[in-house]
């Protein structure tokens, strides 16, 4: 009797599984056609089709390419508006190439570099280089009359490079000291040092350079404030006479 009912039980169940199998055969296909297909990933976009999006995408790609190379070549040519250009497009590595191809196309032309850095110079914008800097003051420093000191301070300020400034500050300093720069006087001088320094990048002024040139500043201001009383007893006499008032 209970062999039956085992057996009777196993036959139930079997009997079970086979309908249950039957039934899940028949809906999976359904169930998977129903499904939306997947878009295949692309190397433009999260999840983009391989339609036109993606040959829209190439092409804006190989045009910003051909506008770069066409940048270069106008900077290495000696056109400066490609500055302008350059900073339009918020490519700080474009930019810094075009800046460099400017300069080297400069080479030892002196209008050719007072073009350049002039452009920098005026504008309220674009910024300068290290290299600009050095060559400005390179060549400043073999014909003085040829380029103010604040020229050469300001596209050093403009590098936001610490140490270039620096550099130009001391020469600047030591020609002044020597008696071969005529003009600005001893407190003009130290106002145009303090004045430069603030338009050096805030990154600039807080690196290890920029901390070494703070202390060399203030050093260069006391230097230059001595100098500038010895200079004009009457003028530090009114103002310890306005001081005492």
């Amino acid at each position: 009797m209970s062999a039956i009912l085992i057996i009777a039980i196993f036959v139930l169940f079997a009997a079970s599984y086979a309908v249950i199998r039957s039934k899940r055969s028949k809906t999976t296909p359904a169930t998977e056609d129903a499904l939306p297909p997947r878009e295949p990933r692309t190397l433009f976009g999260e999840g983009a089709p391989l339609d036109c999006r993606t040959g829209i995408k190439l092409a804006e790609y190989d045009l910003a390419r051909e506008d770069a190379r066409l940048l270069r070549e106008r900077a290495s040519s000696g056109d400066v508006s490609a500055l302008h250009d350059a900073h339009a497009l918020r490519d700080s590595a474009l930019y810094g190439e075009a800046l460099d191809a400017l300069v080297a196309h400069a080479g030892d032309d002196a209008e050719q570099l007072r073009l350049v850095s002039s452009t920098v110079i005026r504008s309220d914008e674009l910024r300068g280089s290290a290299a600009l800097a050095r060559k400005l003051l390179d060549a400043w420093r073999e014909s003085p009359d040829g380029f103010s000191a604040f020229e050469v301070l300001r596209a050093a300020a403009l590098s936001d490079d610490a140490s270039t400034f620096e550099r130009a500050m001391t020469e600047i300093l030591d020609a002044h000291l020597g008696g071969r720069l005529k003009s600005p006087a001893a407190r003009e001088l130290r106002e145009l040092f303090e004045s430069e320094f603030w338009v050096l990048s805030s990154e600039a002024r807080r690196t290890g350079a920029g901390f070494a040139l703070k202390q060399k500043l203030a050093e260069v201001c006391r230097l230059l404030s001595g100098r500038a009383r010895r200079d004009s007893p009457a003028t530090e006499e009114a103002e310890r006479t306005e001081a005492s008032s």
